[in-house]
């Protein structure tokens, strides 16, 4: 049995679908691995399977398969009886294909995983359409390598395996001039990259498309898309008659003179590969999912939970935003709270001293008492609005309110008084130059002790997480922990009203793919609350939990360990003269 295989079974029997007692399944998937064609008999496959005590011809059975085809053929699907068995492929065409009762899933190749594939900015792409499969068909290499609109740009790179392999085998590709280029690495390096008919299954292309961030261009007539029953691949990737492969750069062209359309296809082409293609866990979980929703129809998710809601008014993804604050800079306090009023004016009243803070909006989480009146309220110089919740839920404090106006938001407790403006101002300069990232003070660590996940409170050198007590991010967050998050997790947190920082930071490395940043303060933080600290081994206990929880609804950890955190310039330097200090004034460590 494949390690691959394995995994997925591993993962299925894990999962919340599955049953111990076989009459209680509706599904019935065999432990036969048939993953790789050219690894069995199919005539002993056939045998084996009909030999399994509940086969019925197949009837309610799932087939898992990767790779259907041997050469020559390369047929799209597998090639022996497997009666009424549905089929969860990666090869299908619209001729194989069977709707609404086969799965089709992405070409997975473990033997790549290994390769360091640091997504490249689009920025930094210098190519702008590559194509590198290995066994074109003739008449579309001609087409490549002839037509003018291909060969009259330096910047189109069309290449195919090498005359003379080298020790790199497969790993190498060469162009027209037989220069090498190392594959699958050369896809960092380009925008977009062309999936066109080959000999062999052109669509194990699109794995390492989407992990290297371009753009897949699609030039396949029959190809049905993975996961395309659940999955809107037109806001992923380019498709392209093949009948039209001449007209794909001018095509492109005009994609990328839009700077935010080709920036929302890279986006979400990340957003797919990160929740459905990084791992065979994943795609058996996904697979689970659309059986559920054909088995159960009213469990269907909605399209937005699929592929991210479409809000016109949201603003754009922060992985795309200049290097310097739009207009609308400063920042936007967020302050949630319930009935600690007199504590919650003093952190308005010491947020408001910041240079940078544009607006405050107190989120006053008690239905059932109005927040104070007026003349209750402290007089500050910038804007305070009030917003008074219906429920009482920790999730209203990462919802996207229409009164932030400001790409930044600073959330912070209503406790947190020791926290000084200079501090906060510093905070929002390094968000400024890190938008995509959760910047904070308050750090924390995850560990893994027998293969469990533990919350680590102690300040140390590590951090993997940083506490939304007082921490700056993009408010593009909020539409995503409002609309995007797995299922359960929001009610989660507001049922046990603990976690809603967790999961923000589970939210942001998910996204990003990178750790959050920690601002060193003057002093430590510390809760004003009592009731933390009356029992913190509970409290760390439930924090495990959450961990724990949140771990698997996001498939595996996604947070990420760094040793890092951002200084004033001579922060700790007592002995220079202090009005090179920008921040003397907070004082000494």
């Amino acid at each position: 049995m494949s390690a691959e295989f394995a995994q997925f079974l591993w993962t299925i029997k894990q999962s919340k679908y599955a049953v111990s007692q076989l009459d209680k399944a509706c599904i019935l998937i065999p432990s036969v691995d048939l993953m790789n064609r050219a690894t069995f008999s199919g005539e002993k496959a056939a045998r084996v399977l009909a030999s399994l005590p509940y086969w019925n011809n197949g009837t309610n059975h799932l087939i898992f398969n990767v790779i259907p085809g041997v050469e020559p053929e390369f047929l799209s699907t597998l090639d022996f009886h497997l009666g009424n068995s549905m089929i969860t492929g990666s090869g299908f065409t619209q001729r194989s294909y069977r709707r609404t009762f086969d799965i089709s899933i992405p070409f997975y190749n473990p033997h790549k995983q290994h390769l360091n594939f640091e997504t490249h900015k689009p920025s930094s792409r210098d190519i702008f359409l590559i194509v590198s499969q290995r066994q074109y068909y003739s008449n579309v290499y001609n087409q490549l390598t002839n037509h003018e609109s291909f060969t009259s740009r330096s910047d189109v790179v069309v290449l195919t395996s090498c005359s003379l392999p080298l020790p790199l085998g497969e790993m190498n590709r060469c162009d027209t001039r037989g220069q090498h280029y190392s594959y699958p690495a050369v896809l960092l390096d380009a925008k977009f990259c062309l999936i066109t008919r080959e000999r062999q299954f052109a669509t194990v292309h699109l794995h390492n498309i989407l992990r290297a961030g371009c753009v897949p261009v699609v030039s396949l007539d029959t190809y049905i898309m993975p996961f395309q029953d659940v999955l809107d691949w037109r806001r992923a990737a380019v498709f392209v008659n093949e009948n039209n492969l001449d007209k794909v750069v001018d095509i492109l062209s005009s994609i990328l003179s839009d700077g935010n359309t080709y920036s929302q296809l890279v986006d979400q082409g990340n957003f797919y590969y990160k929740n459905y293609f990084q791992d065979i866990s994943r795609i058996a979980l996904v697979t689970l999912e659309i059986l559920n929703e054909r088995a159960l129809p009213h469990t269907a998710k909605s399209y937005s939970h699929w592929n991210r809601p479409i809000i016109p008014s949201q603003p754009p993804s922060p992985f795309f935003v200049p290097l310097v604050p739009s207009q609308k800079s400063g920042f936007t306090a967020v302050i949630l709270t319930y009935n600690r009023f007199e504590v919650m004016k003093q952190v308005l009243v010491n947020v408001a001293k910041a240079s940078n803070v544009a607006k405050i909006i107190v989120i006053w989480n008690n239905p059932e008492t109005n927040p104070p009146g007026d003349g209750h309220w402290p007089e500050v110089s910038v804007l305070v609005q009030v917003i008074h919740s219906k429920y009482n839920r920790l999730s209203n404090r990462f919802y996207p309110y229409d009164e932030i106006e400001t790409d930044c938001i600073l959330s912070i407790d209503d406790d947190i008084t020791m926290v000084t403006p200079a501090e906060l101002d510093f905070g929002y300069r390094v968000w400024v130059e890190n938008a995509d990232r959760l910047v904070g003070f308050p750090p924390r660590y995850h560990s893994v002790n027998n293969f469990e996940l533990k919350y680590v409170s102690e300040w140390i050198s590590n951090i993997s997480m940083v506490l939304t007590g007082v921490s700056f991010y993009h408010k593009y967050y909020h539409f995503l922990f409002t609309s995007a998050l797995p299922d359960g997790i929001k009610d989660w947190i507001d049922g046990h009203m603990n976690c809603e920082d967790i999961a923000m930071n589970f939210l942001i490395a998910n996204s990003t793919g990178k750790a959050p940043i920690k601002v060193l303060a003057r002093k430590k933080f510390k809760s004003s609350a009592t009731g933390l600290s009356s029992d913190m081994s509970s409290h760390l206990v439930a924090r495990d939990i959450c961990l724990r929880h949140f771990n698997e609804a996001f498939g595996q950890t996604i947070l990420h360990s760094v040793e890092f955190r951002a200084d004033p310039v001579l922060f700790k330097e007592q002995d220079l003269i202090d009005d090179m200090n920008l921040y003397y004034l907070d004082g000494a460590l």
